[in-house]
């Protein structure tokens, strides 16, 4: 996986990542972002947060996790989230859009956004979506999905394409196929 593979798949954790086919993985680079890699685990996906509390929850999973694991956490108040042997831990950016400085990435205020900026850093040319719904009026939800928009503009001008693999979901800045 870490071979700046040209496509990458990220696995989120809406409800349609529930009802693809987890045989279109095989021999497939991927991402599982937080609960997504406990069903993943047979692939041994790279393991992607940006939440603090998922990852202090998924403690023990963690430390016995075998796969590759990368953090983007603000540890200077989270420091026990910190101690996570062979992770590599990446710096947090609240900038619009992508992030191009190596070793950080934009967050958008949640793990989704942040494994898309991780997927570029690791090398994808095509990035493929799964599981990323957004679906339900929570205002969480209206707060970052315009903010896909400027993360897709800045990996256009790269010639990355993202494509989101959920033909309902309320994403609205990617392309959409099934």
């Amino acid at each position: 996986m870490l071979s700046s593979p040209a496509e990458i798949w990220i696995v989120g954790g809406g409800p349609s990542a529930l009802l693809f086919p987890l045989s279109r993985l095989v021999g497939k680079a991927v991402i599982a972002v937080n609960d997504s890699v406990t069903r993943l685990q047979e692939f041994q996906p790279v393991c992607f947060s940006a939440d603090k509390m998922w990852v202090r929850r998924h403690r023990q999973f963690l430390l016995a996790y075998g796969g590759p694991k990368y953090f983007a956490l603000p540890l200077d108040n989270w420091p026990s989230c910190g101690d996570y042997p062979g992770s590599i831990y990446l710096k947090r950016s609240y900038q619009k859009g992508l992030c191009l400085t190596p070793g950080t990435v934009s967050t958008g205020g949640n793990s989704g956004y942040a494994s898309i900026n991780l997927a570029y850093h690791l090398g994808a040319k095509t990035i493929n979506l799964v599981g990323f719904d957004m679906n339900g009026n929570t205002p969480k939800f209206r707060q970052w999905i315009p903010k896909f928009r400027a993360l897709n503009f800045d990996l256009n001008a790269l010639g990355v394409r993202v494509i989101n693999r959920n033909p309902s979901s309320a994403i609205d800045a990617f392309d959409r196929e099934v």
